[in-house]
C-alpha cells in the first residue's frame, strides 16, 4: 500500500491523475505540464488504466441490463391480468440474484479469491436466466393450449419433460465449458471460470 500511494503521488507530480475525479485534492494538484507530456509505466499503471476503462463502460453495461429486462418483461407479458406472467419475469430477476450470491458465497467458502472479472458474472447469468425463462414459459403455454382441461400438475410435468431437458443441456454445456476453462494457468481467469460454472449450475437448479 505504501508503494502504491508513493506511485500515485509520483504520477500526480508528472500530471497524471488516476483519482478519476473522486479526489478533489488530486484534481487540483495533478496539473499537466505546459511543455511536456508524460506517459509513465508504473507498477500500478495497468490497474489504473483498466479501472478507468471499466468505469467508462459502467453506463453502457447498466443500459444493457435494463434493455434485457425490458425485453423480457415485454415478451413474457400479456394484456390480460390473469396471464400477464409479470411474476415470472420478477422471479427470473430474483433467481439471477440468488445464483450470483450463491456462486460468490460458495466460491468464497471453498477459498477462491474474488477478482474484477467476477463483475461480468451477473450479466452472464442474466442472459442465461432470461433464456431459461423463455423456454420454460413457452413450453408451459404450449402444453396449456394443447390440453386446456388437464391439471396444472400435468402441464408442469410436460414443461419439465421438454423445456427442462432443453435448459439442462444448455446449462450443462455452459457449466462444463467454464469448469474446463478453470484449468487455465492464468489465476484470475481460472477463478472466474470456477465462479461462473457454479453460478450456471445454481441458476439451472433454481429455474427448475
Amino acid at each position: 500500500p505504501i508503494a502504491t500511494a508513493w506511485e500515485k503521488e509520483a504520477l500526480c507530480i508528472l500530471g497524471v491523475d488516476y483519482s478519476a475525479g473522486r479526489d478533489e485534492i488530486y484534481k487540483e494538484k495533478c496539473k499537466k505540464d505546459d511543455l511536456l507530456e508524460f506517459r509513465p509505466n508504473f507498477q500500478r499503471s495497468f490497474g489504473d488504466e483498466f479501472g478507468n476503462a471499466v468505469r467508462a463502460d459502467v453506463a453502457k453495461l447498466g443500459s444493457s441490463y435494463i434493455a434485457i429486462l425490458v425485453y423480457m418483461f415485454i415478451m413474457l407479458s400479456r394484456r390480460d391480468s390473469v396471464h400477464s406472467q409479470i411474476f415470472i419475469g420478477t422471479m427470473t430477476v430474483v433467481i439471477v440474484g440468488l445464483s450470483y450470491m450463491g456462486c460468490m458465497g460458495l466460491g468464497g467458502y471453498i477459498g477462491l479469491p474474488n477478482n474484477q472479472l467476477n463483475n461480468n458474472i451477473p450479466f452472464l447469468l442474466l442472459g442465461l436466466g432470461v433464456d431459461d425463462a423463455f423456454v420454460l414459459s413457452s413450453e408451459f403455454m404450449r402444453s396449456s393450449l394443447a390440453k386446456p382441461h388437464e391439471s396444472t400438475v400435468y402441464h408442469v410435468t410436460q414443461t419439465a419433460r421438454h423445456g427442462g431437458i432443453s435448459i439442462l443441456i444448455t446449462s450443462a454445456t455452459d457449466a462444463l465449458a467454464f469448469l474446463v476453462g478453470s484449468a487455465t494457468v492464468l489465476p484470475a481467469l481460472s477463478w472466474f471460470c470456477q465462479f461462473a460454472g457454479m453460478g450456471v449450475i445454481l441458476c439451472f437448479i433454481l429455474q427448475i
